[in-house]
C-alpha cells in the first residue's frame, strides 16, 4: 500500500504557524478574534470625537451706549470636512441690536450665506452651505462678522442655541459631507457684552472684512479641547495593536 505525502508550500514551510499543533493554532485565532472585537470599537470612537465648534471673539467687551462694535464668528471643524452650518444666536433685545452681519469676501461656504436679524426677540439666525461635498470646508476659520450696537446699559450675553445630535434647523448645526451634525455643544463659546453710559472703554475691535482685499482680524483660538483628537486617538489605537501583534509573534517563535 503507498501513501501520499501532502506537499507544503513554501510559506507554509518556513511559517512558524506550521510547526504549531491543532489546539495551538485555535488558541492564536482565538487570540485575534479578541484583538478583533477590542481594537474595532476605537476606530468608531476616533471618528466620533471629530467635532466641530464654534466661537465669538472678543468674549466680553465694555462700550457706550449708541455705541457699535464688532464679533467675529469663528468656525473650528475639528478636523472634519464641513459642507455648512446653521447658527442661532440669541441676546437680550433690551441691551443690545445687531445692526449687520458680513460673510466676507471670500466666505468658508460659497454657495448660500443667509441672515435673519430678529431685534425683536433677539435671534440672529445664520445659515450657510455649499452646493456638493467637492467644496466642503475643512480647518478654522471666521465665519461671519456681527456689528452689534449698545441700546441701553447693562450686560447682554450672547449665546449659541445649541442642542446637537439633531437633523433639522432648528438649532446650531455643523454638517459634516455625510450630512451628519457633528457640532459639540459644549465646546461652543458664546460671549458677554457690557453697555455703560459713559465713554467707551480702549478694547481691540475685529474689524470686518470688506470687499477689498484686507487682512482679517485674527479670531481668539478655540480651546485645545474643541481641536482635533482624532489623529491621537487613531496614533494610540495602532499603537496598541502593534504592541500586541509584536507579543503574539514572539509567542509564536518562541514555541518554533
Amino acid at each position: 500500500m503507498s501513501f501520499r505525502v501532502k506537499s507544503r508550500s513554501p510559506f507554509e514551510q518556513f511559517s512558524p504557524l506550521a510547526t504549531l499543533g491543532r489546539n495551538d493554532k485555535l488558541r492564536m485565532k482565538k487570540i485575534f478574534f479578541i484583538l478583533f472585537l477590542v481594537i474595532s470599537p476605537l476606530f468608531l470612537i476616533s471618528e466620533a470625537h471629530a467635532a466641530a465648534s464654534l466661537s465669538l471673539s472678543p468674549t466680553s467687551q465694555s462700550v457706550a451706549r449708541d455705541q457699535t462694535f464688532n464679533v467675529n464668528l469663528t468656525l473650528n471643524t475639528g478636523g472634519a470636512s464641513t459642507t455648512g452650518c446653521d447658527v442661532i444666536l440669541t441676546f437680550n433685545p433690551q441691551i443690545l441690536k445687531v445692526e449687520s452681519v458680513s460673510f466676507g469676501a471670500n466666505p468658508l461656504f460659497s454657495t448660500t450665506n443667509r441672515q435673519t436679524i430678529d431685534n425683536t426677540n433677539g435671534k440672529l439666525t445664520l445659515n450657510s452651505d455649499v452646493v456638493s461635498a467637492a467644496f466642503a470646508y475643512s480647518g478654522t476659520g471666521t465665519l461671519a462678522t456681527i456689528t452689534f450696537k449698545g441700546l441701553a446699559t447693562g450686560s447682554s450675553a450672547v449665546s449659541f442655541n445649541c442642542t446637537g445630535g439633531t437633523d433639522n434647523h432648528a438649532d446650531t448645526n455643523v454638517w459634516d459631507t455625510q450630512s451628519q451634525d457633528i457640532v459639540n455643544c459644549s465646546a461652543n463659546i458664546g460671549g458677554t457684552y457690557t453697555i455703560t453710559s459713559g465713554a467707551t472703554e480702549p478694547a481691540a475691535t475685529p474689524t470686518p472684512d470688506s470687499d477689498s482685499d484686507q487682512a482679517e482680524a485674527t479670531p481668539t483660538p478655540p480651546p485645545p479641547a474643541a481641536g482635533n483628537i482624532s489623529l491621537t486617538v487613531s496614533s494610540f489605537i495602532f499603537g496598541i495593536f502593534f504592541f500586541l501583534s509584536g507579543i503574539l509573534l514572539r509567542l509564536v517563535f518562541l514555541r518554533t
